[in-house]
């Protein structure tokens, strides 16, 4: 868990905390943490933005 909460204090020291970029730190980062090792499970991520004061899209 602390490996996670370094790569989101680095982006958002950085400014650069859009889900986007923080899916493409996280997989780095654990690209980084298994280095060869096979791949044992899948992996899942979801990064969601919230936009204070921006009206929810029109369905």
């Amino acid at each position: 868990m602390e490996r996670v909460n370094e790569v989101a204090e680095r982006a958002l020291a950085e400014r650069k905390q859009d889900p986007k970029n923080l899916i493409a730190r996280m997989t780095d980062a654990v690209h980084g943490f298994v280095g060869d090792a096979e791949q044992s499970d899948d992996l899942t991520m979801l990064a969601i933005q919230f936009l204070k004061g921006t009206p929810p899209p029109e369905c």
